[in-house]
């Protein structure tokens, strides 16, 4: 990384200008990653001119990417992709090869205007980059409309996924392509690509036996600080290893992120990595604003909006049309089509690749990444537009899709934070009733018995808020927390209402004074544990004495609201 001493003023520069634009421009609704690439072009030469040379920050920004590449990975489990293979794999395939064909034969026909014919190295950096969608700007879209359980959302969170799996092949091909005179050299590719599946079989199956033993061995010293290190060094580690194995960082930090992806590891990796990912990662696009030239949308802003409305016509409409090929009904086609209609992140990573690979001049690769962030400022207005034309197409086809009872008003499953003794009895008896559930602890040793049993426990911090949203909290309709520690019980009752302020939140306690304390900290229903046990074996006596159930009952909650009364006299 050639960061100098006297890039520091810069990167402060930097730094001031990304955690400002996250701040202002997010609470106007701006996308993140276009107001990092606007907040780029204000303080770039083309701008106030605050930082004169970002090429020297490139390298430093590119890390951003590293991350970003290593968090896709983790997010790709493989029972993930089993589950939903066919529209993964069908669709999602079919959607990628589509769009990249058909932008590639488009870039081929500029021969014919007598323009000199772009590299093949350029075609699969701009058609591979242009290809694929925003999956943060979908997602976030998609969860605001409550789209994400309908058809044609899981659809497109389907395509997404493929998409973040076509992203290793099409950086494999950029880097072999990326010779001198910039054309395709058959034999170089095949040695390039085979070179490059040997390191990445390396990385991802032995970093598969290495890696869940590493981390299991470091988060038994119950450490988050080596935790983090050793988070942090196999993510750059093994970006290292690819980088000398004639790949990108990038390529070697997702293998790494799918190595981890089944380890039960994973949702505290990603928290970990977290801050690292979004200030990284918003450099990384603050420093490709900077490198815009926007004198070409200056001069000639009908071929850049000309281009830009071209791109989104062609990508939704491929997509509508694969959707309809795959079983989407006509009204539900279009939502997804324009869902997928813009340029996504990796738009900017190729550019840049491609750019220091000196597989695309400066003006080309401005044109591109000025088309993909106007696409992406304009997905809102576009799946508006797309949800209206749908719905008119829905009333004619009465087409059950989007129907109310489609989009589920609650979430699917339980998380249990804490997998002890009580974690296991609520799994068991959730399993019983076939209610789906995850479980989530700090020990390893609990975690590493209840998944060798089969339970769905994973490992990680259930206080910090990080973690809860990596285990995707908005998706869970009630949370109960079965530790046994106090403070931990506070602790995580708070990072959940943070995240979801009406969250269902049940918790254990070991006696009345510390479930007074959970209830006026947030809690929905507070369990007891002691004078519920006494008060089981004073029911069990009634019962015998030959007490009806209702009398029972009447009086056992008599006897909770005296003890709840004289515990809060004793603390006053």
């Amino acid at each position: 990384m050639n960061v100098s001493v006297d890039d520091v003023p810069s990167i402060l520069i930097l730094l001031a200008a990304a955690v400002l634009a996250a701040t202002f421009l997010g609470r106007l609704k701006v996308p993140p990653l276009l107001a990092y690439v606007v907040t780029g072009v204000v303080i770039g030469p083309a701008g106030v001119g605050f930082v004169g040379d970002p090429e020297s920050l490139s390298s430093f920004a590119d890390f951003g990417v590293v991350f970003l590449l290593f968090a896709i990975g983790l997010d790709l489990p493989l029972n993930r992709l089993r589950a939903m293979r066919r529209f993964i794999f069908g669709l999602g395939t079919a959607q990628v090869l589509a769009t990249l064909f058909a932008i590639g034969a488009l870039l081929g026909l500029l021969t014919l205007f007598g323009l000199m014919a772009p590299s093949a190295g350029m075609v699969i950096a701009i058609a591979g980059g242009l290809a694929l969608s925003s999956t943060a700007t979908v997602v976030r879209l998609m969860v605001e409309r409550r789209e994400t359980m309908t058809r044609f959302g899981r659809a497109t969170i389907a395509v997404l996924l493929l998409q973040d799996l076509a992203v290793v092949p099409l950086l494999t091909l950029i880097g072999v392509l990326a010779t001198p005179e910039g054309n395709f050299d058959f034999f170089a590719a095949a040695f390039g690509l085979a070179k490059g599946i040997a390191a990445i079989a390396l990385i991802l199956f032995g970093g598969r036996i290495v890696l869940k033993p590493l981390f299991h061995l470091v988060a038994d010293a119950a450490s988050p600080e080596l935790f983090t290190g050793l988070t942090l060094l196999v993510v750059l580690g093994l970006g290292m290893v690819a980088e000398l194995a004639g790949m990108s960082m990038a390529l070697g930090a997702f293998l790494a992120g799918l190595a981890l992806a089944d380890t039960p590891f994973r949702h505290q990796v990603d928290a970990d990595v977290e801050p690292f990912r979004g200030l990284l990662l918003g450099l990384f696009f603050v420093t490709l604003g900077m490198m815009l030239d926007l004198r070409m949308l200056i001069d000639q802003p009908l071929l850049v909006i000309g281009l830009t409305l071209a791109l989104i016509a062609l990508k939704a409409g491929i997509a509508a049309g694969l959707g309809r090929l795959f079983g989407l009904d006509p009204g539900p086609a279009i939502r997804f089509g324009t869902l997928l209609a813009q340029a996504g992140e990796f738009t900017f990573v190729a550019v840049n690749l491609a750019l220091g690979s000196r597989l695309m001049d400066q003006e080309t690769a401005s044109l591109v990444a000025i088309v993909a962030a106007l696409s992406l400022a304009l997905t809102p207005f576009v799946v508006t537009i797309g949800a209206r034309v749908a719905r008119r197409v829905e009333d004619r086809t009465r087409d059950p899709e989007l129907s109310p009872h489609d989009i589920p008003e609650v979430p699917s499953h339980v998380l249990i934070a804490g997998f002890g003794r009580v974690g296991r009895t609520v799994a068991e008896v959730l399993k019983a009733a076939d209610i789906p559930y995850m479980a989530i602890d700090s020990s390893t040793h609990a975690v590493a018995a209840a998944r060798a049993e089969g339970y769905p426990a994973f490992f990680g911090d259930c206080r910090l808020p990080a973690v809860l949203r990596s285990i995707d909290i908005m998706r869970t309709s009630v949370v109960i927390v079965a530790l046994d520690n106090v403070p931990a019980s506070l602790a995580t009752l708070h990072a959940v209402r943070q995240l979801v302020p009406d969250m269902p939140v049940i918790v254990r306690a070991r006696d009345l004074a510390a479930a007074r304390d959970l209830r006026r900290a947030g809690a929905t229903d507070v369990v007891p544990e002691t004078i519920e046990a006494s008060l089981a074996l004073a029911g069990g006596a009634l019962r015998v004495q030959g007490k009806d159930a209702e009398e029972v009952e009447d009086r056992l909650a008599a006897f909770r609201r005296r003890a709840e009364l004289s515990t809060d006299k004793k603390n006053q």
